[in-house]
C-alpha cells in the first residue's frame, strides 16, 4: 500500500488547510494510507504546505527530517519565501476536484471552500494575482456543493466559511443566487476576506444587512460561539470616499457599527495615512484592525488599535508610555527585583 505523508506548517485562525484536506481526500480514495503531520515514518510521497513566508524555517526543518522518496512543497508561504516565479504551481486538476477530508481536524465541524477564485484588483501586496490570477472565475456551482457531505442532506444550521478573495466581484445575478441559497438552506456564512467597498452599492448594502454573516469560534470551555461580523478592507486613503459611502449605506440599512471590522493595511513609511484611516473608522464607531505589510516592526500603532487602546488614550501618549516601559526593561543577565 502506498503511504502518503501530509504536513501543514502554519495554519490560519484554526481553519483546516484546504489543500491538505483535498490531498487527503484524493489519496484515500486511491486506496493509499494517509498520515498527517507525523515525522519518523517512511513515506512513498510527502506533501508539505506553507501558508505564510514566516513559516519557511519550519518548512525547512520538516523537509530535512522527512524519510521519503519524493517531497512536494507548495503554498504561498513557500513560494514567497523562496521567490518562486509566477505563475505559482497549484494542485492538479483531479486533486482540486476531490472532496476534501477534514478527518484530521476533528474539532472543526463546519464547511469550508471557495465559491470564486481570482480578483480583478491586482493589489501589489496581495498573493492572489500570483496564485489565482485577476480573472474572477466561479469554482462552485452552488453553496450546497461546498457543504460537508453530511451537511448537504440537512444543511439548516450549517456554517460555511467562503474563502473567495473578492466575493463582491462576482456577477450580480450569480451573487444574488448564492445569497438566496444561503437563506433557503438556513446557512450562516463567513466572508473572512475584507469585502471590497468599491463593489458595495446601496442594494448590496441592504442585502449584506440581512444576510446571516457570522464568525464562529470556540471559547475557553470548548463551546462554539458565533457573532455577527462584516469585514471591510480599507487599504489606502484613496479608498476613503468609497468606504465612507459604503459605510453610510450599511449603517442606513441597519448594520450595527460594532459588527463591522475594517482591515487597515499599514505600509512602512505610511503610518500617518494608516492613522487617518483608523480615525475615520473610529468616528463611524466601526472597529479598525491594523494589518502591517510583511509584518514589519510595529511602532505602536498596531497594538494601540488592535487592543482598542485608541478608545481610552491618545496615540502619542500611548507611545510615550510604551517607550518608557521599554527603557525600564532590565539589561540581559540582570535580575529584576520586585517592589
Amino acid at each position: 500500500m502506498v503511504r502518503i505523508g501530509l504536513f501543514d506548517e502554519g495554519g490560519l485562525l484554526a481553519l483546516p488547510n484546504l489543500a491538505i484536506a483535498r490531498l487527503a481526500g484524493y489519496w484515500q480514495r486511491q486506496g493509499a494510507e494517509v498520515v498527517y503531520n507525523r515525522l519518523g515514518q517512511r513515506y512513498d510521497r510527502a506533501y508539505v504546505s506553507g501558508i505564510f513566508p514566516a513559516h519557511w524555517p519550519q518548512l525547512q526543518t520538516t523537509m530535512a527530517c522527512l524519510d521519503t522518496t519524493q517531497i512536494i512543497v507548495g503554498g504561498p508561504g513557500y513560494a514567497l519565501a523562496t521567490a518562486q516565479p509566477a505563475p505559482w504551481p497549484t494542485l492538479p486538476v483531479e486533486v482540486e476536484a476531490a472532496e476534501p477530508d477534514f478527518a484530521f481536524w476533528p474539532d472543526w465541524p463546519w464547511s469550508l471552500g471557495y465559491s470564486y477564485r481570482g480578483c480583478p484588483r491586482g493589489c501589489e501586496f496581495c498573493v492572489v494575482p500570483l496564485l489565482e490570477g485577476r480573472q474572477v472565475r466561479r469554482v462552485a456551482v452552488s453553496y450546497r456543493d461546498l457543504l460537508r457531505p453530511e451537511a448537504r442532506v440537512a444543511p439548516r444550521g450549517q456554517h460555511l466559511v467562503d474563502l473567495a478573495p473578492n466575493i463582491l466581484a462576482a456577477p450580480e445575478a450569480e451573487l444574488a443566487a448564492l445569497w438566496r441559497e444561503v437563506r433557503e438552506l438556513g446557512l450562516t456564512v463567513d466572508y473572512s476576506q475584507g469585502l471590497d467597498v468599491r463593489f458595495i452599492t446601496q442594494a448590496v448594502a441592504e442585502e449584506l444587512a440581512t444576510l446571516p454573516i457570522y464568525v464562529r469560534w470556540r471559547d475557553r470551555s470548548g463551546r462554539w460561539q458565533q457573532r455577527r461580523r462584516l469585514y471591510l478592507a480599507l487599504d489606502g486613503s484613496a479608498l476613503l470616499p468609497q468606504f465612507e459611502q459604503a459605510a453610510r449605506w450599511l449603517l442606513g440599512a441597519g448594520v450595527k457599527p460594532s459588527s463591522v471590522y475594517v482591515y487597515i493595511l499599514e505600509r512602512p513609511g505610511e503610518e500617518a495615512d494608516a492613522l487617518a484611516r483608523v480615525q475615520t473608522v473610529a468616528q463611524l464607531r466601526m472597529r479598525p484592525y491594523v494589518m502591517p505589510l510583511h509584518d514589519y516592526q510595529d511602532d505602536g500603532l498596531r497594538r494601540w488599535v488592535n487592543r482598542r487602546y485608541y478608545q481610552f488614550v491618545p496615540l502619542a501618549q500611548y507611545r510615550r508610555r510604551r517607550s518608557r516601559r521599554q527603557m525600564r526593561l532590565p539589561e540581559p543577565g540582570a535580575v529584576a527585583t520586585g517592589g
